[in-house]
């Protein structure tokens, strides 16, 4: 009976789609992080992750009980050796002082006024970090220069960077514009609304656009801004897609009829037909990002690594905790942040897919970044700067409420507010 009510849930949900569900969704005021890092990168299909959430939140609440006693049972068994105490770091932050942490914060200049910083997006890019709004994309230093400012109107912009490539696109508009450093390389005007994309090291581009009676769409533009690869999908909806530098493209499909099912097709983009395609059941995978010549691909329950050949190279299971958020470091370090049964859990896997390092907190936090090996992260106000093995090195507490917070090297970050900015950077404590 329990399968034959999801079955009708999700097929409403996929009608609710149709008629305009995301955008309830978006005015509703109701708002989940891990859903709305999935709507900054696709806002169509949110109710059926957001069904697919609620799901598994509802069954890991039913099991609850049965795991207490399981996990009791375990130590008990293991003699108190569940888990390796030199891989998993836990927090106690309410007792860390910050006078006795071997660093501190300090702002680097006065902060900087941005009317809509909330809403402006941001990454790092050579040694400072873009800003982009509505009207402009602006480069600053990691002392909160402006060093260079371009004019691009493009509301609600996505902002991607590929060394030394920077891809804006107009979601849910027509813009697309790729520049290395201010100079604009090319700008292209889609004839359907865009959804997501994403860009190679080479400075090419895939967009995902709606497409009438279809389900939606990719394009893929060189760099002269000419499109060399064009694809619609009738029977699936795509939901990301990703080029590497040596033209292979991969996109991610799903399909909810019965129960979600996702599937990269990966191709080739002189060719038609999909070269490989790996299905995933009961599964939504809604990021897809390439590094040199390997594909990773982000889901809700699991990260899956492919060679640029679509051949499966790892799956790291997540075992019922949500991925909240995610960043990269060099190397193809990746920092996860998880809510395990409302606990925070800061994983670091490497590019094999193994964790290198796990770091606990009782709050899970708004946000987090890692650079260089360090990472950064708030409980409620207050921001910690702590080493991979859970070491506190720093502590902030502004006095207004961050909205996010980015690393622009390992000695140097940026604060977003509401309305404004501020640079910090750490030096050794002198107390």
């Amino acid at each position: 009976m329990k399968k034959i009510i999801i079955t009708l849930i999700i097929i409403a949900a996929v009608i609710g789609l149709i008629a305009g569900g995301a955008a309830f969704y978006v005015n509703s005021g109701y708002h989940n992080e891990f859903i709305d890092n999935y709507i900054s990168n696709f806002k169509d299909n949110i109710l059926n992750l957001r069904l697919k959430y609620e799901l598994k939140k509802s069954e890991n609440e039913e099991n609850a009980v049965v795991d207490e006693n399981s996990e009791a049972e375990s130590v008990q068994t293991d003699g108190g050796n569940a888990q390796n105490e030199e891989e998993v770091k836990t927090s106690s932050v309410e007792q860390i002082n910050e006078n006795e942490l071997p660093q501190v914060f300090e702002l680097t200049c006065d902060p900087i006024a941005l009317k809509g910083a909330a809403n402006a997006k941001y990454d790092r890019y050579r040694n400072g970090i873009l800003c982009v709004d509505e009207s402009s994309i602006n480069f600053f230093s990691n002392k909160g220069e402006k060093k260079w400012s371009v004019p691009i109107q493009i509301s609600n912009p996505i902002l991607k960077v590929a060394d030394p490539y920077i891809l804006l696109m107009e979601q849910g508009g027509n813009k697309i514009c790729v520049l290395n450093n201010e100079k604009i390389i090319y700008e292209v005007q889609t004839s359907e609304n865009i959804l997501t994309g994403n860009i190679s090291s080479d400075g090419e581009c895939v967009a995902v656009t709606e497409k009438k009676y279809y389900k939606g769409a990719v394009s893929v533009y060189n760099r002269s801004g000419e499109e060399i690869y064009s694809r619609s999908f009738g029977s699936e909806y795509v939901i990301a897609a990703a080029v590497s530098s040596s033209r292979k493209l991969a996109v991610s499909l799903l399909n909810v009829t019965n129960q979600p099912v996702s599937k990269i097709s990966f191709l080739d983009v002189s060719k038609t037909e999909a070269d490989v395609e790996k299905t995933y059941e009961n599964t939504i995978i809604y990021d897809l990002d390439f590094s040199q010549r390997t594909l990773y691909a982000y889901a809700d329950d699991k990260m899956i690594a492919f060679n640029d050949s679509g051949r499966e190279l790892w799956v790291n299971n997540f075992e019922g905790k949500t991925l909240k958020r995610y960043r990269k470091d060099s190397g193809d370090v990746r920092l996860l942040l998880f809510d395990n049964n409302n606990n925070a859990e800061l994983a670091i896997m490497n590019s094999s897919g193994k964790e290198k390092q796990k770091i606990s907190t009782d709050i899970i936090p708004d946000f987090c970044d890692i650079c260089d090996g360090y990472i950064i992260f708030n409980n409620e106000r207050n921001l910690f700067l702590t080493r991979m093995n859970g070491e506190y090195l720093a502590k902030y507490t502004p006095s207004r409420d961050i909205h996010m917070v980015y690393f622009i090297d390992s000695e140097n970050i940026l604060i977003v507010y509401n309305s404004s900015m501020e640079f910090l950077h750490t030096k050794k404590n002198n107390q």
